[in-house]
């Protein structure tokens, strides 16, 4: 149950990164896009290797950074103060709550709850 609570976070996370990425593509500069792409590649490597307890729990940990680093982002802070501007904006801060808080949340209680009771 646990497990499949954490490879749903991490999915999500993945896929809602993937979409906000696409949206911006050309649109910020190369090294976010890069970015992006690469924690795209590390939470789909981390789903894939999900069944190890102590992969669920380093999820968790990175989860945990990942939720840190959007809420103290003046980056973020000032997309989600734009909400509401024109469907587009809309649409990213959707994303960007679903991929660095929503879904990460999800990710921490999976993770860690299936490395302790497996």
């Amino acid at each position: 149950m646990w497990l499949g609570i954490l490879r749903t976070g991490l999915l999500g996370s993945a896929f809602s990164l993937t979409i906000g990425g696409a949206l911006l593509w050309n649109k910020v500069p190369f090294l976010i896009s890069l970015g992006t792409m690469i924690a795209i590649f590390v939470l789909l490597l981390l789903l894939l290797l999900s069944s190890n307890r102590y992969v669920a729990l380093i999820s968790a940990m990175i989860a945990g950074l990942e939720m840190f680093a959007s809420a103290t982002s003046s980056a973020h802070a000032n997309a989600l103060s734009e909400f509401g501007s024109s469907a587009f904006i809309s649409t990213l801060d959707i994303l960007m709550i679903l991929g660095f808080y929503l879904f990460p949340l999800i990710i921490i209680i999976g993770g860690v709850l299936y490395f302790i009771k497996g």
